[in-house]
């Protein structure tokens, strides 16, 4: 079954339309398309940055007592370096806990994004 969906994404005149009515298909069938070894590395990347994001979030919420959307934009200007300064962690545990946030996603994920994207 899943080759076939794999062979209906591959041969569909309007891959996005394809995506938009099967999200659920097309998750189960990206690690058999033929570009995994591009794929791979991406849900690894996503995944990863989901976790950060998520337990950041729970974090905020527990140890600055924010609402979870204040958590979220928190969470996401610190991670694009925005940082507009209108919530910020003011607590030390909720400070360190944001540190540990910038340091893991800026190492982490620029390694495998480097490792994975560029050849030397």
């Amino acid at each position: 079954m899943s080759e076939s969906i794999a062979n209906n994404l591959l041969h569909a005149h309007n891959e996005w339309q394809f995506m938009k009515l099967r999200p659920l298909l097309l998750v189960k069938t990206l690690p058999q398309l033929p570009n995994s070894r591009i794929v791979r590395p991406l849900i690894r990347t996503l995944t990863i940055l989901i976790t950060l994001v998520t337990a950041h979030t729970f974090a905020m919420v527990q140890l600055e007592h924010l609402t979870i959307w204040q958590s979220v934009w928190l969470t996401l200007t610190t991670l694009t370096t925005v940082g507009y300064g209108d919530l910020s962690a003011v607590t030390p545990m909720g400070q360190l806990a944001t540190i540990v946030l910038m340091y893991l996603a800026a190492i982490t994920l620029v390694t495998f994004l480097i490792r994975d994207y560029v050849d030397f």
